[in-house]
C-alpha cells in the first residue's frame, strides 16, 4: 500500500488493520484486572486471515490478560472484541483470533474502579427495602453489588429508583451511609440480583472513598507486577523434564 493512500475506513477488517501495520500505526489493547482499567499501545506484526499478531513493550499487559480482550484505534470505526489464542510473556508478543466489530467506540469512565480484596458488605435501604448485598467493585461514583433475597418473591430495588447504601470501607472504622439511584438490576439465579448503583457522596466521604480506591489501586497493580515477575522467571531445571 502507498504510505500516503488514506486509510480505508470501511470493507474488509483484515485489510484496514493491514493498513494500519503498514504505516506502523498501533492497536491499543484495554482490559480490566480486578476492576483496574489496563491500556497498552501494541504494534501489529502480522496480519492474516482469522488471526493477528502484536507485540506489547511491556509485560504487565501480559500477565493481565483474559480470554477475550479488547482493540481499538482511532482510525477503526467501532472497537473490537477478540479471543486469544497464543501469548509469549518473555516476548510480549501474543496472537489474537475471531476478531469483531462492536459497533460501538469506546468510553472511558468517569473514574477509577477497583474490585475489593475482601467482602465489603452493605445493607441497602429505600422505600419498603431493607436489604443486603455484597459490593463486587467500587469507585468514588458508583459500585456494583449483589443483593442476596430472602425468598424468590423478594424484589430488588428497581433501575432509577433511589435507595441509601450503608457500609464500611477497609482501614476504617466508620460506617458510611451514601445515597444513590439504581442504574440498573439483573435478576440472577440463587436468589440474586446484580445492581449498578450511581452514588451521591458527601464533601467527606468522596476523600474516604478516594484514598481507598487509590490505595486499592496500588495493592492491585503490585499483585500484578508480582505475578508478571514470576511468569517471566525460569524454571527449574528439574521442571523441565517433568
Amino acid at each position: 500500500m502507498n504510505p500516503l493512500s488514506p486509510l480505508p475506513k470501511t470493507g474488509n477488517l483484515t485489510e484496514r488493520i493491514a493498513a494500519l501495520a503498514a504505516r506502523d500505526i498501533p492497536l491499543k489493547l484495554s482490559g480490566t484486572y480486578k476492576g483496574v482499567i489496563l491500556s497498552q499501545e501494541l504494534r501489529i506484526l502480522d496480519v492474516q486471515t482469522g488471526y493477528i499478531v502484536l507485540e506489547s513493550p511491556h509485560h504487565r499487559i501480559c500477565a493481565a490478560l483474559s480470554s477475550r480482550v479488547i482493540l481499538q484505534s482511532p482510525y477503526l470505526a467501532s472497537t473490537l472484541f477478540a479471543y486469544l489464542l497464543d501469548l509469549n510473556v518473555w516476548t510480549g508478543k501474543l496472537t489474537v483470533t475471531n476478531l469483531v466489530e462492536t459497533g460501538k467506540s469506546w468510553v472511558e469512565r468517569r473514574s477509577e474502579r477497583v474490585q475489593p480484596k475482601d467482602p465489603i458488605h452493605t445493607k441497602i435501604r429505600g422505600p419498603k427495602i431493607a436489604q443486603r448485598g455484597g459490593i463486587q467493585n467500587i469507585s468514588i461514583t458508583g459500585v456494583g453489588t449483589l443483593v442476596y433475597h430472602s425468598s424468590s418473591r423478594e424484589e430488588a430495588p428497581a433501575p432509577n429508583s433511589s435507595i441509601h447504601l450503608e457500609f464500611e470501607l477497609p482501614r476504617t472504622a466508620e460506617s458510611m451511609m451514601v445515597k444513590g439511584i439504581v442504574a440498573n438490576a439483573t435478576r440472577l439465579p440463587n436468589r440474586m440480583t446484580r445492581l449498578g448503583v450511581q452514588m451521591f457522596p458527601n464533601i467527606r466521604q468522596t476523600h474516604q472513598l478516594e484514598n481507598y480506591v487509590e490505595y486499592r489501586r496500588v495493592e492491585i497493580l503490585t499483585e500484578l507486577d508480582r505475578a508478571c515477575v514470576a511468569a517471566l522467571e525460569p524454571r527449574p531445571t528439574k521442571d523441565l523434564f517433568f
